[in-house]
């Protein structure tokens, strides 16, 4: 591999680093201190395992689904967390979120070899398409991570109800729905493994 392209690599390594500092925006809405705020490579990495789960569960492919899930929100290293809010006020205006996350991961890409640039813009124009089943798993999969979360801030005492309640809206894979339809039932088994480290 030539300098050059290793130094695209680490340019794109650095710049995904700066996920784990950045706030996934929503939840200051709902009240949640900075302090407390999951980062984007927080949601990132737990939507990764929860689409290696659902994959297996809709016959797609888990590696594909895990790959995708772990790229899904690189543009926000240049974009930042556009909360819903925000995308739809945009929208209005003319300007389409996806476009912007696009055209963002599109720069990212620019300094890497051929075949991971190749790779990866292969990988995000099927999740931002949502057609395939491997997509359609990794929206699932991000949005069972935010109904998570929320459940987890509810129980913190933040007023999480109207996050909580669009999530059945938004699945659309049956797996999700049952899993989702199983974390509703009893909540309070998030935290089960805390009373067995007691």
């Amino acid at each position: 591999m030539e300098t050059e392209e290793l130094r695209g690599i680490a340019r794109f390594i650095i710049e995904a680093f700066t996920l784990k500092v950045l706030p996934r925006t929503g939840w200051f809405r709902v009240g949640v201190s900075p302090s407390k705020v999951e980062s984007v490579a927080d949601h990132t990495f737990v939507t990764a395992i929860i689409a290696v789960l659902l994959a297996e569960e809709e016959n797609a492919n888990p590696f594909r689904c895990c790959t995708m899930a772990t790229l899904h929100d690189i543009g926000e290293s240049r974009t930042g967390d556009i909360a819903r809010p925000l995308a739809r006020l945009l929208e209005n205006l003319g300007v389409k979120k996806i476009e912007i996350d696009q055209a963002a991961e599109e720069k990212q890409r620019a300094g890497l070899p051929s075949s991971a640039k190749n790779l990866l813009e292969e990988l995000l124009k099927e999740y931002h398409e949502n057609t395939t089943i491997e997509s359609k798993v990794v929206h699932d999969a991000m949005i069972i991570e935010q109904g998570i979360q929320a459940l987890f801030y509810r129980k913190e005492g933040y007023d999480t109800a109207e996050f909580i309640k669009e999530i059945e809206l938004r699945i659309v894979t049956q797996s999700a729905k049952a899993l989702w339809a199983v974390l509703l039932q009893n909540p309070e088994e998030l935290i089960w493994w805390k009373e067995e480290q007691e």
